[in-house]
């Protein structure tokens, strides 16, 4: 058993955390193995008090693990999922109460992080860096720079409207066999750019609870459809031993962030981000501290993965052999989206999948570029739209801790299905904290309210 207890005075809160994880020995190692190559769970594991971690990833031919990609932690019904790059990095994630975390890396250990809230009003844009132990979120009340060499008092913001460009370059599973189209409509038109997976489940739950088969990323064609594909099943002709080392391997790739020479005290980096969030918007701490649960489970999975008793552990050649429940997810809609669900044979052909996101304005992404900006640089906020009606308000104003402050507004002539507009704000001294405030009306009142904060160098 190892249990970690933490207290915390954040700028704006004072909590205490404490959190379990179970990993103990017992006559069953707790493991079990997803040894089908049709199968992306890697493997799942359930500690002693109930609690169940999925980690997936991709697979060679033969069905042996070569990466995770994603990490699930279901505990009294609450969800948190992890999606991880190939570096065993966070790069998107969604804590419990929906609130959801975009990762943008420079290197291992330095990098900008970018929080929206579960209601989608609030947005935490910070920079950190793990050896240094830092956040931006740290010299945010730092007065003595707040007229300093690079005072930008006399200088406008700018508006530019682009049309909107962005791609998904999501990679397909190596196993693909068949693709499941996904149609998004949005604004009585083709959705573009959108974050999109193809959900699959069975109809009934196995006997450690799960229904689920799978998470697949859909890519964007050049009809602007999606399409994700699903693998086919084989049968696997190695080793269980194999499979073990396989899952050994790919799990010492996901503790990066977790790294115990990142840690400060008994505190690792991730919990020390927390705090440093936790002081820019103190409704985003408890979901980032569940996060950093998250990351620290997955470690200490890993270290009993080590002493599991292939003898004592379960393993399953799940096939896809009865009818499977496929249904769509936009995870750039907020909240995210999910389309009607379809039965299908589960060696395919794969039904058209269709979601509709409707006519209402939507803000796919509010960006901030560079995450980081440096002492005196200037900046970009680039806001993503969907929908965007015809006789709407668009408003923008910036507020500096430096007394800076502007605004711009500009109305919508004729409804925009997909549209960016990127703002330039002038740069400032390192520790001058901005809010970015974006509000859209149209003739009903407020439609889209969106807070974004980022501290400069």
């Amino acid at each position: 058993m190892k249990k970690h207890c933490f207290a915390w005075i954040l700028v704006v809160l004072q909590l205490t955390s404490c959190f379990e994880i179970d990993i103990s020995e017992s006559e069953k190692s707790g493991f079990t193995f997803m040894t089908s190559p049709d199968d992306n769970l890697i493997l799942n594991y359930v500690d002693t008090q109930g609690v169940s971690y999925d980690f997936w990833g991709e697979k060679d031919e033969l069905g042996l693990p070569i990466s995770i990609n994603q990490i699930t932690i279901v505990s009294n019904l609450d969800t948190t999922q992890v999606f991880i790059d190939n570096f065993g990095r966070p790069v998107k994630a969604f804590s419990q109460d929906r609130t959801r975390f975009d990762f943008d890396w420079i290197s291992n250990t330095e990098g900008a992080v970018s929080v929206l809230s579960s209601d989608g009003l609030t947005q935490v844009n910070t920079q950190f860096d793990l050896v240094n132990k830092s956040s931006g979120s740290e010299r945010s009340n730092n007065s003595s720079n707040r007229l300093g060499v690079n005072s930008r008092h006399g200088k406008s913001i700018q508006i530019e409207s682009l049309p909107f460009a962005k791609s998904n370059n999501q990679n397909l599973s190596l196993n693909s066999t068949g693709n499941v189209k996904v149609l998004i409509n949005s604004c009585n038109a083709d959705s573009k750019g959108d974050d999109v997976w193809v959900i699959v489940k069975k109809e009934s739950k196995d006997f450690f609870g799960s229904d689920l088969l799978g998470s697949f990323p859909a890519k964007q064609n050049l009809s602007g459809q999606y399409e994700a594909s699903i693998p086919k099943g084989l049968t696997p002709v190695f080793d269980l031993a194999d499979y073990v080392k396989a899952s050994l391997k790919v799990f010492e790739n996901v503790c990066t962030i977790d790294n115990p020479d990142f840690a400060v005290g008994e505190f690792s980096a991730f919990q020390v981000l927390c705090a440093g969030l936790g002081a820019l918007a103190p409704q985003v701490f408890l979901a980032c501290e569940g996060l950093a649960f998250a990351f620290t489970a997955t470690c200490l999975v890993g270290e009993a993965l080590k002493f599991a008793d292939i003898a004592n552990s379960e393993f399953l050649n799940r096939k896809f052999q009865e009818d499977i429940i496929l249904y769509p997810k936009v995870y750039s809609s907020i909240p995210y989206q999910i389309g009607n669900s379809e039965k299908a044979n589960p060696n395919g052909p794969f039904p058209d999948l269709f979601v509709d996101l409707g006519a209402k304005t939507g803000l796919r992404t509010l960006n901030i570029d560079p995450a980081f900006p440096q002492d005196g640089q200037d900046y970009r906020a680039v806001a993503d739209f969907k929908c965007l009606t015809s006789g709407s308000l668009v408003e923008i104003s910036v507020l500096g801790s430096d007394g800076y402050q502007d605004n711009i507004s500009f109305s919508i002539s004729a409804t925009q299905p997909d549209k960016s507009y990127v703002l330039t704000v002038p740069g400032a001294d390192s520790g001058v904290r901005d809010d970015i405030n974006l509000v859209v009306k149209d003739l009903n009142g407020i439609v889209i309210s969106r807070k974004a904060s980022i501290v400069f160098n």
